[in-house]
This record gives structure tokens, sequence and C-alpha cells, in this order.
């Protein structure tokens, strides 16, 4: 046999043995939080049981299962559970940052959720600032982390001096997780703060809205990004959206009123008396 025939025959006998030695566990560690993130706590603990048999032992990724574990046994309301997962990480990793995260979830569903309830409702009416105040008391300094966390940073880039941190933040988390709609929506949020919104973001809702779970909320947000632009988008943005929602009077109205502005421009610039 040649020696480029042997090399290949090896390469052959060594890829499946290669390939074998990949460790999965943190590519489950990534599906559990993105199920987590989804608000799918039953996926995510399928994918957490399928972790902790192939890390058994003291290990990184030992310690962010078993965090992992005890907040999905929090949403599913499993909180005796919660409690005996809290005790193991606590018995295997003191001083782990997975046990103030749990106990922090604790927390908030428990008696701090009268709390964020009050929080929410402040958010709801405008008063920015003393829900921010309200958030922090209840998570204690510490930004939550899941479904929680989308709230809190739309509230902290109204904050002066938030919005980039805020941007950061949730940009991190759809980086993590890009099927969460939810997180998406809330990354395209911020930039509607400050109109005009960059292109991207009128691109990322018109992708949003072609799903079932994100279609009214990305519409809404679409809608909002049209109107706020004096000077207009071009017009097939407009009938874009308008494919979506066609019954939208005010946005068809913006349309034809930018249109309009458009060819009086175009009508000036040809009048010579006006150049």
């Amino acid at each position: 046999m040649s020696r480029i025939a042997h090399g290949i025959a090896l390469s052959l006998l060594a890829g499946p043995l290669f390939a074998a030695a990949v460790d999965p566990g943190p590519e489950l560690l990534r599906q559990a939080r993105q199920w987590q993130e989804l608000g799918r706590p039953l996926e995510a603990q399928q994918a957490i049981e399928r972790l902790l048999r192939l890390s058994p032992g003291p290990s990184p990724l030992n310690a962010e299962g078993l965090t992992l574990q005890a907040l999905g046994e929090l949403q599913l309301k499993q909180d005796k559970l919660a409690a005996q997962t809290l005790a193991k990480l606590r018995a295997l990793y003191p001083g782990h940052p997975g046990i103030d995260r749990v106990e922090q979830m604790r927390r908030v569903l428990g008696a701090g959720r009268g709390k964020l309830l009050r929080a929410h409702e402040l958010f709801a009416i405008g008063k920015v600032e003393e829900a921010y105040a309200a958030f922090n008391e209840v998570y204690q300094g510490r930004p939550p982390d899941g479904a929680l966390a989308l709230e809190y940073w739309q509230v902290t880039a109204r904050m002066p001096g938030g919005w980039e941190r805020a941007r950061a933040e949730l940009q991190a988390i759809v980086n993590r997780s890009p099927s969460n709609h939810e997180a998406r929506l809330a990354l395209a949020n911020l930039y509607l703060l400050h109109p005009p919104a960059p292109r991207a973001v009128l691109d990322e809702l018109k992708a949003l809205s072609g799903f079932d779970d994100s279609r009214g909320a990305a519409l809404a947000q679409w809608r909002r990004a049209l109107l706020q632009v004096d000077q207009g988008w071009p017009r097939a943005d407009y009938l874009d959206y308008l494919e979506r929602a066609p019954d939208d009077a005010t946005v068809r109205a913006k349309m034809d009123d930018v249109e309009a502005n458009r060819q009086r421009q175009r009508a000036l610039l040809a009048d010579p008396a006006y150049r």
C-alpha cells in the first residue's frame, strides 16, 4: 500500500473515533439554557438530565447543570425538588455563582412575588424610575435570568445611561438563542426608543412577522417604526407591511403623504425658476 493510500485509510478509521470523542455536554447545556429562555422547562429538564448522566462527577458542567435543574424545577413549581437540588449544589460547589441565581429565583417567585407584580404595574403605567427601583429591590441588584430578564432590560434601557447596557445584554440573549422570538422583539423594541430605527431592525421585524408566536407584536413594532419617521421610508417598506396588514388606513395614509411630498420635491427641483 502506498503512503498516500495508507494515510487515507488511517484518516477514515480515525474519523469516527475523533467524532466519538467530542464532548456533547456543552451542546446539551446550550440546549437547556435555550429551552428555559423560551419558557419551555420540560424540554430543558430533558436536556439537563442527559447532561447530568454524562457529567455525574464534580465539574463545571455538572455545577451548571445542577443550577439549571433547580431553576427549571422552580419554573415547574416543583419547590421541594428545587430545594433538594439547591442543597446538592451548595454541598458539592460551595460559593458557586449558580447558588445566588437559584436563591434569587426562589425569592422572586416566593416572598417577592407581590413586589414583582408591583414593579410590572409601575412599568406598565409609565413610571419608569419607580419601576426600575422596584425591580432592583426585588432582584437585589443582580439582573435576573430567563424571561424576567427581557422586561428588566426594557426598563433599564429607559434609564439615563442604560440603553447601551440593555442592548448588549439583550443581544447576548439573542445570540445564545436565535429562536427566542420574544427576545428578538425586545431587542428590536430598544431601537424604536431612538428613531429612526436602523434598516436591519425593519428587516428583523418583517422576518418576525412570519412566525405565529411573534406576528402580532412584530407587526405592531413594524407599524410604529414606519410611523415614527417624518421623512418616510422607501415605498416598498410600506407596501411590505400593508401586504400583511391591508386594512391599516393610518400606514396607507402615511405612505401616500410621503409619496406626495416627494413628488412635490421632485417638481420643485425640476423647476428652473426654483433652481
